[in-house]
């Protein structure tokens, strides 16, 4: 529903999301093309991965304020992301 774009939400709906950018030793960032079929933006050269968090994983995905500064779960998400769309480990 984040997503959605219509008239009644053109913008679609606040939501919690991440992006991760991956730097090499020379400093080159590496950029990822967004898939043909992405709802919003598609084809687009952007970050190397973004995503959201989500509830129900092994460990919390979603944060709280009270998990300052660890926040644990988000940076769960990102190894998360990492190693499903580009086999980073």
């Amino acid at each position: 529903q984040a997503h959605e774009f219509n008239p009644t939400q053109p913008r679609g709906i606040l939501h919690r999301a991440f992006s991760v950018f991956l730097f090499n030793s020379r400093n080159e960032l590496l950029l990822t093309q967004r898939a043909p079929s992405k709802i919003t933006f598609p084809n687009v050269w952007t970050n190397t991965c973004c995503s959201h968090p989500l509830t129900d994983m092994g460990v919390n995905e979603v944060d709280t304020n009270d998990n300052f500064p660890e926040f644990k779960g988000i940076k769960t998400a990102a190894i998360r992301k990492l190693r499903h769309e580009l086999g980073i480990r």
